[in-house]
């Protein structure tokens, strides 16, 4: 729907508010924050793309009051992306838990360390502290990545598998892919220069963003590319784009808003 229709859902509904914000997503989620992080003890951030099963939020809820520990998880994705609404409803009305599935309900080591930003469950003692950085533009690329390291100092973080959902994320709607493969360099190398890294140390955190991001990803586009995948070879463009001003000394995540 558009924002027309979206006024008008709201019209009506006291219990739902409006707030408009400079444009980009961490300037938004802050713009949110500043409003409502006083008066509530759990915040959730959800993409309008989510598909939730209907006892998501009590399940959250109910996990932060027996977990004081936890400060911030995201739920088990059942599918991500490439998936239509229908689909996900029915996905998420037909999940059942396996009973031998014997992995604990909340992991936060490996690759679950780390929020996923279509769906985040945040308390917000925490958020009085810290919030999303605004130098990350748009659609404001990693930012989950970046407020799971910074939120880490004040408790556990990780995924959640009884806050069930399936994220919808249509390839319409989204950034370039220009603009994607710049980020994708420039934001994780940002990163490093505040000195943020889930790596051990920071000298192990530049050796991972040479090997996996400055080598591993823009070779992974070119072959791609070479393969007649388009998207893959405006990646590569914006890769490159990004490996230029590193060297040079002018990288910045708000370098894409003067990309085409």
């Amino acid at each position: 729907t558009g924002r027309d229709d979206f006024e008008e859902d709201c019209a009506g509904r006291p219990e739902v508010t409006v707030i408009e914000s400079p444009v980009g997503l961490t300037r938004q989620r802050n713009a949110a924050l500043d409003r409502i992080v006083d008066r509530f003890d759990v915040i959730v951030f959800l993409d309008d793309d989510m598909q939730l099963e209907r006892n998501y939020i009590a399940s959250a809820l109910r996990f932060l009051a027996d977990q004081p520990a936890v400060v911030g998880f995201s739920g088990h994705l059942l599918r991500n992306g490439r998936i239509t609404r229908s689909e996900a409803r029915q996905v998420v009305d037909e999940y059942r838990p396996e009973d031998r599935d014997f992995r604990p309900a909340f992991r936060c080591r490996g690759k679950y360390w780390t929020l996923h930003g279509c769906n985040m469950v945040l308390r917000a003692a925490v958020l009085k502290y810290e919030r999303f950085d605004e130098n990350l533009p748009l659609y404001g690329f990693a930012e989950d990545y970046d407020l799971s390291l910074r939120i880490r100092g004040y408790g556990l973080v990780g995924r959640f598998r009884e806050c069930v959902a399936a994220h919808l994320e249509p390839p319409s709607g989204r950034v370039s892919d220009k603009k994607l493969g710049y980020s994708t360099l420039a934001n994780n190398w940002y990163f490093l220069r505040k000195r943020l890294t889930h790596c051990p140390t920071l000298l192990a955190g530049y050796v991972r963003f040479v090997l996996r991001l400055a080598v591993f990803e823009p070779l992974q586009n070119a072959t791609f590319a070479l393969l007649g995948h388009r998207n893959r070879a405006m990646r590569l463009w914006g890769n490159l784009a990004a490996l230029r001003d590193i060297l040079v000394g002018t990288c910045s995540p708000h370098r894409i808003t003067e990309l085409d």
